[in-house]
């Protein structure tokens, strides 16, 4: 893919919901076993038929981490994951099929692991030609 690349920091305000209750936070944020992490945020404006739009996050927790991830309830795989060191996951995930003019996203510890969200982000780009369409 070529073209314009665009970022938003989506550094919070999130929600993390336990089974004991929900509390708001910024990252990073440690997920609990059977907890998650929310985010709402409004479609990027100005997007084209050619936009790809990413959900980037950084994952902590050891090389076992792949926590499930759904945008506007949906679940969503993961298209990539890179390790550039032994306990951070980069996940990237297309998010643009999903998206609504509000949306939410939701980052779920799967299993008895927890986790730890240090970042994310949306990715923007400008492309030549979806590969899809």
């Amino acid at each position: 893919m070529t073209g314009s690349c665009h970022t938003i920091r989506l550094a919070g305000p999130w929600e993390l919901h336990r089974p004991s209750g929900h509390e708001r936070g910024r990252l990073p944020c440690l997920v609990p076993p059977g907890s998650a992490l929310l985010r709402r945020f409004h479609r990027p404006n100005g997007l084209s038929e050619t936009s790809v739009v990413r959900l980037k996050l950084n994952v902590s927790g050891g090389n076992r981490i792949c926590p499930m991830v759904d945008i506007n309830g949906h679940s969503v795989p993961v298209d990539s994951v890179e390790r550039p060191n032994g306990d951070l996951s980069v996940l990237v995930i297309d998010a643009t099929p999903c998206l609504e003019p509000f949306n939410f996203v939701r980052v779920t510890a799967a299993g008895t692991a927890e986790l730890t969200v240090v970042s994310a982000e949306i990715q923007i780009e400008e492309t030549a030609g979806r590969s899809d369409q």
